[in-house]
């Protein structure tokens, strides 16, 4: 079992969320770049790294590049993976990332998008997305990014990434959410071969209650072919264990966030129990 930390970025900053709420917003005032270099030394195999504000706005700012690229250098010095999300897009920047160095490329609103085709005028009329208006340029994939990345044999380098809200998909920085139930749409990504996914409750993250055991087993059992990723309530050793003693054959990692900041979670202690 992979013990993930997670690094979430917000305008240069270190900070987690609350249920995905960007007004529920705690900066903790450290170093990305050093919380990395920390996480790689406490034995971390794989390290997830969002961009929050790419996540909402759906390109991520120029100026966060130089963060990404000194992290992506101790990724090589330490020998450590990396997975990025966050406002991707295009096969041209998940091409990008992955010459720089990113071992794997979260895929969740761009994906689930062109995975169901959905009518962007539709789209346009139902968007909730608060403050601003729907911009298709960014708020909509590329209408062909699966066959894209297919095509262009780098399907083993993609992640999705699966937010579930009260029973829906949640979309664009957790701020849509849309009418597929996730099983289905987990099945729907298995049957085009991708063979990787991150689960996250949005309900559960940042919170620190306790993980959505049920929704993970249900997500785990809709798609047996994929290596599920559990994330968001982790507030404890114990929820880890809580997920790992469900015995779930594809679940293959957690991640870990705020209770790593909180000092809820000794990251060196689960890394040496569960993984």
């Amino acid at each position: 079992m992979l013990i993930i930390p997670a690094i979430d970025i917000l305008e240069k900053r270190l900070v987690r969320l609350t249920q995905g709420d960007y007004q529920q917003v705690t900066d903790y005032g450290l170093s990305p770049q050093e919380t990395f270099r920390k996480y790689a030394e406490a034995g971390a195999l794989r390290i997830h790294l969002v961009f929050l504000g790419a996540a909402r706005e759906g390109l991520r700012p120029l100026e966060e590049d130089p963060i990404l690229l000194d992290i992506l250098k101790e990724r090589k010095r330490l020998g450590v993976q990396v997975e990025v999300g966050g406002g991707i897009r295009t096969i041209s920047e998940i091409q990008r990332l992955l010459g720089w160095g990113v071992d794997y490329v979260i895929l969740g609103t761009a994906a689930i998008l062109d995975a169901i085709k959905i009518n962007e005028q539709r789209l346009k009329i139902n968007y909730p997305k608060s403050p601003g208006d729907f911009i298709a340029e960014s708020d909509l994939p590329h209408s062909s990014l699966i066959q894209d990345v297919v095509r262009a044999g780098l399907i083993e380098k993609v992640i999705i990434g699966l937010d579930c809200k009260k029973g829906a998909v949640a979309i664009n920085g957790w701020e849509l959410t849309l009418p597929p139930r996730p099983e289905k749409m987990a099945e729907n990504f298995q049957e085009l071969g991708f063979r990787q996914m991150v689960f996250t409750s949005v309900e559960q993250d940042g919170t620190l209650l306790g993980p959505d055991a049920a929704g993970t087993k249900q997500l785990a059992q809709a798609a047996p072919k994929i290596s599920l990723i559990a994330a968001g309530g982790i507030g404890s050793e114990e929820d880890i264990a809580k997920l790992v003693q469900l015995n779930i054959p594809n679940l293959k990692g957690i991640i870990v966030g705020k209770a790593l900041y909180e000092k809820k979670v000794d990251l060196q202690k689960a890394i040496r129990q569960y993984q």
